[in-house]
């Protein structure tokens, strides 16, 4: 199957236990995907690191919505 045009965003802390599943369950068919990880304690930026070289790592900004603009702002597709 190709990929398709969209980007995988997501904003994560310390969810080594869910990342894997939750990447592996898109992953053939997204085009990219963009981690951003708000300073874990644990090995969700290792494991985010496995599936792509799109992680940064950010103290939170004060809310939700200042992350997913800085989230989105990462992606290179137009869907997102």
């Amino acid at each position: 199957m190709d990929k398709l045009p969209i980007s995988l965003c997501m904003f994560v802390r310390n969810e080594e236990r869910n990342l894997r599943d939750a990447i592996e369950s898109v992953y053939p068919i997204m085009r990219e995907v963009v981690i951003v990880d708000g300073m874990s304690e644990d090995g969700t930026a290792e494991i985010a690191r496995k599936y792509t070289d799109r992680v940064y790592q950010i103290p939170f900004p004060g809310s939700f919505g200042m992350l997913r603009t800085i989230t989105a702002h990462l992606a290179s597709s137009h869907w997102i």
